[in-house]
Parts: C-alpha cells; sequence; structure tokens
C-alpha cells in the first residue's frame, strides 16, 4: 500500500488583520492549487522536512493560493500529476524523459524558472582514487538510492558497462560502499547533504566537485492553463524577491 501524506496550506495576502468571517471567506474564494510532490528524504519530505520543504513554503507564501501538497514516491507522484489529478508536480526538470510513451509534449506544460541546480556525483571510500571522468566508471559497480536510480537522468548519463545496484537509501548505498560490495556511490549532492547532516556522523568518502554525472535544474512544472501560469508567475516573482533580500539563503542555504 502507497501512503500519501498530504499537507494543506491556506495562505491569505492580506496586509490587514483578518477577522475569523473574513478568514473562511478568503479560503473558499481564494484559488487552489494542487502539487503533486516526489518524497527525497530529509529534503522534500513530509516526516522529516528538509530545505525544499522550506523553499517551498517560502515561495507560495505571498500568492494568495491555497496550496495543497500530496507526497507520493518519486513515481507515483509523476504518475499522479499526468493523469491530471494535480495542477502541478514538484520536483521536475525537463519532462520529455517522461513523455516518451504519452501522447503528450512539452507544449501541454508550463515551468517555473529553476528553484535551484543540483548535480549527481560520485562517492568513493578515502582509501580510493577519486573519479573524476565517465570513463573511470566503466565496468564499475554502483549503488544508486531510489532519487538518484529511479531518475532519468542517471541511466541516461552512465556508460553502458556500468552496473547499477539500487539501494533503499543512501545509508544502504554507504554500508555497501563500506564493504566493498560496490565501487562507489551515485547520489545527488544536496540528498548526500542532507543525509551527513542528519546522521551527524562523517563516512570517510570524498567526491570531486569538479565533475557530476548529471545536472539537474530543479523546478515546478504545472499543466498548461491560465491559472497554472498565473500562480508560476508569483512563484518566480517571489523567487526573485527572496533572492534579492538574501532571504533564500538565510531559510535554506540555496543560493
Amino acid at each position: 500500500m502507497i501512503f500519501t501524506w498530504i499537507i494543506s496550506t491556506v495562505l491569505i495576502l492580506n496586509t490587514t488583520p483578518l477577522l475569523a468571517s473574513d478568514y473562511f471567506y478568503n479560503a473558499i474564494t481564494s484559488p487552489k492549487i494542487t502539487i503533486s510532490g516526489s518524497i527525497i528524504q530529509r529534503v522534500y519530505d513530509p516526516r522529516e522536512p528538509g530545505i525544499y520543504n522550506k523553499l517551498i513554503e517560502q515561495l507560495v507564501m505571498d500568492t494568495s493560493y491555497q496550496v495543497d501538497t500530496r507526497f507520493y514516491p518519486l513515481r507515483r507522484a509523476q504518475e499522479v500529476f499526468l493523469k491530471t489529478e494535480t495542477d502541478c508536480y514538484f520536483i521536475a526538470d525537463n519532462m520529455s524523459s517522461i513523455l516518451a510513451d504519452r501522447k503528450l509534449n512539452e507544449e501541454d506544460f508550463v515551468h517555473s524558472v529553476t528553484l535551484n541546480d543540483s548535480y549527481i556525483r560520485v562517492y568513493t571510500r578515502m582509501d580510493q582514487a577519486l573519479i573524476e571522468n565517465l570513463s573511470e566508471l566503466e565496468r564499475a559497480i554502483v549503488a544508486a538510492d531510489p532519487g538518484t536510480g529511479l531518475g532519468y537522468a542517471l541511466r541516461q548519463s552512465m556508460p553502458k558497462t556500468t552496473s547499477i545496484i539500487s539501494t533503499d537509501s543512501i545509508e544502504k548505498s554507504l554500508e555497501l560502499l563500506k564493504i566493498g560490495r560496490v565501487n562507489a556511490v551515485v547520489a545527488y549532492d544536496l540528498d548526500m547533504d542532507a543525509y551527513l547532516r542528519a546522521s551527524g556522523t562523517t563516512p570517510n568518502i570524498q567526491s570531486s566537485t569538479a565533475f557530476s554525472i548529471a545536472h539537474g535544474h530543479d523546478s515546478l512544472v504545472c499543466w498548461n492553463t491560465e491559472e497554472n501560469r498565473s500562480f508560476l508567475e508569483k512563484i518566480n516573482n517571489r523567487l526573485e524577491t527572496l533572492k534579492s533580500q538574501r532571504t533564500l539563503v538565510t531559510l535554506t542555504n540555496l543560493q
């Protein structure tokens, strides 16, 4: 059974105090946007909220929309959105890779500006050689957590001779690396940083900051409707405001 966590936030833009009657009137009349959210442990997570939870919360704060976020595992989140059960999907990048067998095209969707750049990096033990290019992954065995391994970016970028072992989490991937079952761990830098902060440990790993397997432009994607375009325009404007005020860095450590 797939459990769904629903977080509903009523967001009203008003510069004067609201009476109870005003609150209920605005809650009913304000436009509603539903988001299908793909769970990334400790990054965008209903149980262990991370920096993307904070980011979306800040972005929708002054939009006057009621925003209803429904969290699912990655594949399920995509399916829910593509079945038009929600208005938007997060975390999105290029939609073309998940539309290959569908009668849909990019014109059916509208994206926000890039909310954050993320990178799939290669992690090895400190007693191993640092991997700095794809050719060094030829015939290698790597471990990938769901947030990395289930995405299309990894499979499209890795050498065909590289074996990918799917794990339940970054923690499991690192355990396989520690005991020598895999040559390396591949993971999004944002996910790895979140895991290391939460675990409070300093594992014996290294990664080249000059090399990444793939580069993601994390964004919010919605069905191309007038209402959704208006919503994303407000999101884009809000992002620019947060960046100019340096509020984004203070709250989320994102640039």
